[in-house]
């Protein structure tokens, strides 16, 4: 589920320049990336009903100097 795009995912969301991706397979949390901007991520995250408390594992995909 996309939790942060420049495009909303869903209406309702929060928009910043930037990707969030949260997977969820076999009970297994995973977040690709985490956008510019950590409000916008757990704002997202709430309205999407995603406790980032209980992810397992956090992927960064790049740095950005």
């Amino acid at each position: 589920m996309v939790l942060m795009d420049n495009n909303p995912y869903k209406q309702g969301l929060k928009t910043a320049w930037g990707l969030s991706v949260h997977v969820e397979i076999n009970e297994t949390r995973l977040l690709f990336d985490t956008g510019p901007d950590p409000a916008v991520l757990k704002a997202n995250a709430e309205e999407l009903g995603i406790d980032l408390t209980k992810i397992d594992f956090v992927v960064i995909s790049h740095a950005h100097g």
